[in-house]
Formats: C-alpha cells, sequence, structure tokens
C-alpha cells in the first residue's frame, strides 16, 4: 500500500478516477467470463442460456452500492450528527389477568393479545367469555 498523505488533492482525485475506472473494468470481465461459464454448462447439458433464462422467475435488480464521490474542495464540509442511540424500550408490566382457566384457574388471560389455545377451545364448544371472567367477592 501506499502512503496517500504525500499526495496532492489533484493527485488523490485522479487515482479516485482511475480506482473508480478500474473497479467497474474488473466487474464487467468479472460478469463476462461468469456467462462464458454458464453458456458452457448450458451446452453441456444440451440447452442454450438464453433458453434457462428466458423461463426464469423474474427478479428484482439487485441494489448497487453508492459510488463515493470526493468531496468539494471549495465548500466547507458540513458536521455529521451522530445518531441518537435507541434505548431498549422499558418493560411494561404485565396486565393483571380478567378470564381464567376453568380446568387451571392459575392460567388467565387479559383480554388483550393473542386468545390463549384454552380460550379458544372454550369458546369452540359454545362458551361465553364472561363465563371466564372471574367473579369478584
Amino acid at each position: 500500500m501506499q502512503d496517500l498523505k504525500s499526495y496532492s488533492l489533484s493527485d488523490l482525485k485522479k487515482l479516485c478516477v482511475q480506482i473508480e475506472k478500474e473497479i467497474e473494468k474488473r466487474a464487467t470481465g468479472a460478469k463476462k467470463a461468469l456467462i462464458r461459464k454458464l453458456e458452457k454448462m448450458a451446452q453441456a447439458e444440451g440447452l442454450e442460456l438464453s433458453d434457462l433464462l428466458d423461463g426464469a422467475p423474474a427478479r428484482k435488480a439487485p441494489v448497487k452500492e453508492a459510488k463515493a464521490k470526493a468531496p468539494k474542495a471549495t465548500k466547507a464540509a458540513k458536521p455529521v450528527k451522530a445518531k441518537a442511540e435507541k434505548q431498549p424500550a422499558e418493560k411494561k408490566e404485565a396486565l393483571p389477568p380478567v378470564y381464567f382457566n376453568p380446568l387451571n384457574p392459575k392460567e388467565g388471560w387479559s383480554g388483550r393479545g393473542r386468545k390463549p389455545n384454552w380460550v379458544i377451545n372454550w369458546l369452540g364448544n359454545g362458551g361465553e367469555l364472561d363465563d371466564l371472567k372471574k367473579k369478584r367477592s
């Protein structure tokens, strides 16, 4: 690796352009080589690559990485605000159960969220939800 501190700004910009061109050239070469390999594999099976690709399900194009641009020397760079770290949500206290399993009174449900299986079974057998409420003394 070379020490980039010794380069002037214009030299760094030229180097950046050369690097981007080389990256594009290598990526294109790699794609062409892969297509040639795939064509040979298809021919070995007595098929054409285009026949295989025509029947392939449509898929979204891959997201390309954004090219890094060299900062302009004439403008002062704006300070980047650091994103505030998200704090974990506070644990909420569980709601007291309102409905209780008649076969196992230790099992309860607050009436919020997904119904437990014992409530679903009770309702499926013709029972009423109000029948599961705890009677106040």
